[in-house]
């Protein structure tokens, strides 16, 4: 299985096969509807739409508002030619991916990520979902979009701090990939540097399809690209039950730490490996800290990981750089 991904450097106008549907309707966040919206009209205007803007921010990524989107959906007459846009973020994507599944049974769907965190992994695989109860991604579903069009001058509405969350699943493929530590950190500076940033995104877009494509549904291969989410949701959905100002790449990085340290304490690493990661990814952080109190609350909530069985966790591992291992038994501390 596969969604057609479309690599656009100078203008967006790709969309004519659009034209074939009955009707179209494009998700936007309040940012998306500002800074992204008005360049995809510019570059493609033929086409009649109607305009639907949820919340932006993991905190609206609920069924409250994938309620609103069938709304919108049942009152402006969708059928099943009917096509949904999602011009956003990752969690855009997976709140319209989820609720184009769901509505008359599914609809096609396009994704048009306008994060680094979107282009490089949200959007890319056909897992979408939201989060119940501030546990991450709880119901959820695997749909594909018919496309996906990325198109790196969005970037450029980014700040710093979104540019450093879609990093981090970047860094993610790099560790699952290269073997030599050298490689890591030559293609991290290229992630750092404007002029390289699209053609490493397209290498990292690429790695993960590839994976995607021999194991959609998750059976085996692709839960290596869990490396440093079972930790990592399960301190994202702490910070969720904190009200915390948390991206989710941030969240992925302290996890990415915890799981290396696991890796290296489980399979021998020699310590300056671990010591380079631990540097590297130190500085996508964003600081966060804990306090004691909340190290229960994250073993609480590993037991609610999507992977667990039995209320046992089977980790994704590195056993050394560029190799990773599934399933790994972690007994807790």
């Amino acid at each position: 299985m596969n969604s057609n991904i479309i690599f656009l450097n100078e203008k967006l106008n790709a969309l004519e096969f659009l034209n074939s549907y009955s009707s179209l309707f494009i998700i936007v966040d309040e940012n998306t509807e500002i800074h992204c919206l008005p360049i995809l009209i510019n570059n493609f205007d033929k086409f009649n739409y109607n305009l639907i803007k949820i919340r932006a921010g993991e905190e609206f990524k609920n069924l409250n508002s994938c309620e609103f989107i069938w709304d919108n959906l049942l009152s402006n007459f969708v059928d099943r030619n009917s096509c949904i846009i999602a011009l956003g973020g990752g969690v855009l994507c997976d709140i319209t991916g989820f609720s184009a599944s769901t509505i008359l049974r599914g609809i096609d769907c396009v994704y048009i990520p306008t994060t680094l965190m979107a282009m490089a992994d949200a959007s890319i695989g056909g897992k979408c979902g939201v989060n119940f109860k501030n546990f991450k991604n709880q119901l959820g579903s695997f749909k594909l979009p018919i496309s996906i069009l990325i198109y790196p001058p969005f970037l450029n509405t980014l700040n710093q701090r979104h540019i450093n969350n879609g990093s981090v699943e970047m860094i993610k493929h790099c560790l699952l990939e290269e073997n030599i530590t050298s490689s890591i950190l030559q293609r991290i500076e290229n992630m750092k540097d404007p002029h390289s940033l699209s053609s490493e995104l397209k290498k990292s877009i690429l790695f993960k399809n590839k994976i995607v494509n021999k194991d959609f549904k998750e059976t085996g291969l692709r839960k290596v690209l869990n490396f440093g989410h079972t930790i990592g949701h399960a301190i994202e959905s702490l910070f969720l039950s904190q009200k915390k100002d948390a991206l989710h790449g941030e969240c992925i990085a302290i996890g990415m730490i915890c799981e290396s340290f696991i890796s290296s304490q489980l399979y021998g690493w020699k310590p300056e490996i671990l010591q380079t990661i631990v540097q590297i990814l130190h500085e996508y952080t964003n600081g966060h800290n804990f306090k004691r109190s909340d190290f229960v609350d994250i073993l609480m909530n590993l037991k609610h990981d999507k992977k667990s069985k039995n209320l046992t966790i089977g980790f994704s591992l590195l056993r050394e750089l560029g190799y990773p291992v599934v399933e790994i038994e972690v007994t807790e501390p």
